[in-house]
């Protein structure tokens, strides 16, 4: 397994809620597609990455 790193966890609460990740979009990312963005229009997706095999995997498919 990949050893984490100190930010893993800062990441993981970021994406872990609709209403953090819309106000880090609104805050830091100055697009047209996110001024529109409603936080209902978020939607989160369950999944979590243990190494870099496991993300190659994913993104093949």
């Amino acid at each position: 397994m990949a050893e984490r790193t100190s930010y893993d966890s800062a990441y993981k609460y970021l994406f872990s809620s609709r209403h953090v990740f819309h106000q880090f979009l609104t805050r830091f990312v100055d697009e047209d597609f996110v001024r529109g963005l409603a936080v209902d229009h978020v939607e989160l997706v369950d999944k979590s990455f243990d190494g870099a095999d496991e993300l190659e995997r994913t993104d093949r498919s």
